[in-house]
């Protein structure tokens, strides 16, 4: 352990070697989103991923993608007055943002420092990031996700967060869930710490609910609900469900269900059927097999047997429409709930829920972390500021949940004051019970964008299925041979 953990400090290689390591481009990224309202292909307005598919048919009918531009320059905010600085780089710029924000105005307030927030498409500061270290001109501490970990450990990009926090009792390590803090440890040495665990739910309407003759206090529990009660929630402008006669589709006035972010949407119910993305253990693509293939048929049938959601081409939002009492069920992330602070009406007839099982037998939901890490790179006087602001952020999760994320600390979880939150409570109770990490991966970014494209182009009808998962399969096959 020793000798790895010298390596990574020492973080040995050339500025070729390491771009050459890095590979990633701007085409070839499909970032997890937190934040926003995610829209049909899982952009989110506020943070949008790099490259978020943009799907067309290519030769053959192959899915072929074309990245979006980046936007150009950062958000950025000084927060504080401070005579010393700390530049902090994330992606949180949605709803959970301006927690973030007022939680660092708060500390510089306390504090003699001022607080260069830095707030990127997560697409660009995943690109950003590993080139900044290599430029030796990083931030001082930034914020990425659990599945990222392992990449950009083995890149040397990051300083190893045992001796920074816990070996000096600064952060306990304990006080962790250790399935996801095992998630941030690369060879037996933590990569940073983690601030929240975030993920997958469901919110809905009860007073539509109510009104289609449904009970809400009994959610769907499998496909076969899942279905009948979007049925009974879609109606066109003459009040019409799409299984009766006269239906129009054309003139949906409220839609049942939304497939949302696909990521997270078709992770979760791949999971579901017994499908998903790779098997970490036998390092076989799963993409084209039997559950995979029915997971996404039964959001295919959803949008064009059923009718009661749209295709994601369709530039509905699903917040957008949820907002707007067009959207009765609302799969979204955990970081909505400043979305529906700023709307006490919608957020009075709104509750939480954990995801159904659409295939009726196991249960699971997408999940991830956000996590506080130091880039490599950073000078000893930058580094003391950065590692008290990571302590300070650690220590102060309950005022973190006032975003929706459920506070990465077990303590916090325990102590009854997220019970007062209705989303974050039962978001913890959920990613407790059936939350699922993406398999870490040292070219997950690669993975990620084999896949991303092949959902969209599945759910469009760009692509048949069982062509889009298989073609895509070789794609993340060819990653795992590379090892």
């Amino acid at each position: 352990m020793a000798d790895n953990h010298d390596q990574h400090l020492t973080a040995g290689v050339t500025r070729r070697e390491a771009l050459k390591r890095i590979g990633i481009g701007a085409a070839g990224i499909a970032i997890a989103a937190c934040g926003g309202s995610s829209n049909n292909n899982g952009v989110t307005p506020t943070n949008p991923p790099a490259g978020g598919p943009t799907t067309a048919a290519g030769a053959g009918g192959a899915a072929t993608v074309a990245p979006t531009p980046l936007p150009p320059t950062p958000a950025v905010a000084s927060i504080g007055k401070g005579s010393s600085k700390i530049t902090f780089w994330h992606g949180l710029g949605g709803a959970d943002g301006a927690t973030l924000v007022g939680m660092l105005k708060e500390y510089s307030g306390q504090k003699d420092i001022t607080v260069q927030s830095e707030t990127y498409d997560w697409g660009l500061f995943y690109q950003k990031l590993p080139t900044s270290v290599v430029g030796k001109k990083p931030p001082d501490m930034a914020i990425m996700h659990e599945w990222a970990i392992p990449q950009f450990a083995s890149q040397g990009l990051l300083m190893p967060s045992d001796e920074l926090f816990f070996n000096s009792g600064l952060i306990k390590a304990e006080d962790f869930n250790p399935d996801v803090q095992a998630q941030i440890t690369v060879d037996g040495v933590p990569q940073g710490v983690l601030f929240d665990n975030h993920g997958w739910g469901m919110y809905y309407n009860t007073d539509m609910v109510q009104k289609a003759g449904l009970d809400p206090a009994k959610v769907p529990a499998n496909g076969d609900d899942w279905i009948n009660w979007c049925l009974k929630l879609t109606t066109d402008d003459a009040g019409k469900h799409p299984d009766e006669n006269g239906y129009n589709a054309k003139k949906t006035r409220v839609w049942g269900c939304h497939p949302s972010w696909l990521r997270p949407t078709l992770l979760s119910t791949m999971w579901q059927f017994g499908g998903g993305v790779f098997d970490p253990e036998s390092n076989k693509s799963m993409l084209d097999s039997e559950a995979s293939v029915a997971a996404v048929q039964y959001w295919h049938d959803l949008i064009y047997k059923h009718r009661v959601a749209p295709s994601p081409d369709s530039q509905l939002v699903p917040a957008d429409l949820y907002g707007a009492n067009q959207l009765a069920l609302m799969w979204e992330g955990s970081w909505m709930l400043n979305f529906f602070k700023d709307r006490p009406k919608l957020e009075k007839v709104t509750k939480a829920a954990s995801l159904p099982s659409l295939s009726g037998k196991d249960k699971a939901a997408w999940m991830s972390a956000h996590v506080l890490v130091v880039p490599m790179g950073v000078s000893e006087d930058r580094l003391a500021p950065a590692k008290e602001l990571i302590v300070w952020l650690s220590n102060n999760g309950a005022k973190w949940a006032q975003s929706g994320q459920v506070p990465a600390r077990t303590s916090v979880q325990n102590s009854g004051i997220i019970e007062q939150m209705w989303s974050v409570s039962q978001y913890a109770k959920q990613f407790q019970t059936i939350g699922k990490t993406e398999p870490p991966h040292i070219a997950i970014t690669e993975i990620q964008a084999a896949y991303e494209p092949a959902f969209s182009a599945a759910l469009t009808n760009t692509t048949p299925i069982k062509q889009a998962l298989t073609d895509a399969g070789k794609l993340v096959q060819s990653v795992l041979d590379r090892g």
